[in-house]
């Protein structure tokens, strides 16, 4: 437990002192920040060599939050439906390897005593070239 730090940052604006982690978690982030591509092309910077990136989304795009023309998916191009994680794999691929498959799981976010927000989250885990 003493090599655990937990610490909160803007991520389109991540200052350098936040870098040479093992471990990254994006734990329903990327769809909800206003730049999901510069975060996801630049977070290789962050982790160390053979570093873990976990990504957990339910791709709730809100454009409120994030401007329809930076979402990563949701929508269609040429006729054809862009699926968010097909676009995560495209930035990630040069720098990341995919360990194992896509999982997907309930992800209960309480808001109050009587009301709670179900989501059916996609998770992947990526390692660092």
């Amino acid at each position: 437990t003493g090599k655990v730090q937990f610490l909160q940052a803007d991520f389109a604006n991540m200052k350098e002192l936040f870098c040479g982690y093992d471990l990254i978690l994006l734990n329903d982030v990327v769809d909800q920040i206003y730049q999901p591509n510069r975060l996801l092309s630049q977070i290789h910077e962050r982790l160390n060599e053979q570093g873990i990136l976990v990504l957990a989304t339910a791709w709730d795009w809100d454009a409120g939050k994030t401007k329809p023309a930076n979402w990563l998916g949701g929508f269609r191009s040429l006729a054809e439906p862009v699926r968010g994680m097909d676009t995560v794999e495209s930035i990630l691929k040069d720098r990341f390897e995919r360990i194992g498959e896509i999982q997907t799981f309930p992800y209960v976010i309480r808001i109050n005593k009587r009301k709670s927000v179900l989501k059916m989250v996609e998770a992947t885990v990526w390692q660092k070239k």
